[in-house]
């Protein structure tokens, strides 16, 4: 049986300067002229008028998904669902 991949690189919790998390958080699907599409994993569903769909794997799994055509949409909005995300995949979020 072959031995399944290594996604995480174990230096990144001896060097806080590697740019990455522990596991992905984050995916772009789609991108083109008309926008962008991506979605992200947190712990908790969120009510955010940027988020178009909410995929539930689990009591802890919740997969947003957004939209934006416009720079203007990555608001701080966004922004804070972004952070907590990278939280949870450098599994800060212990909770």
């Amino acid at each position: 049986m072959a031995t399944p991949p290594v996604y995480a690189d174990h230096r990144a919790r001896q060097d806080p300067r590697r740019n990455h998390g522990r596991v992905r958080f984050l995916a772009v699907t789609a991108l083109s002229d008309r926008g962008m599409t991506f979605h992200l994993w947190l712990r908790e569903p969120v009510d955010d008028p940027h988020v178009f769909r909410v995929d539930h794997l689990g009591p802890r799994a919740h997969i947003h998904w957004i939209h934006v055509t416009h720079t203007d949409q990555l608001d701080p909005s966004p922004q804070a669902l972004l952070c907590a995300s990278y939280a949870v995949g450098a599994q800060h979020d212990t909770t």
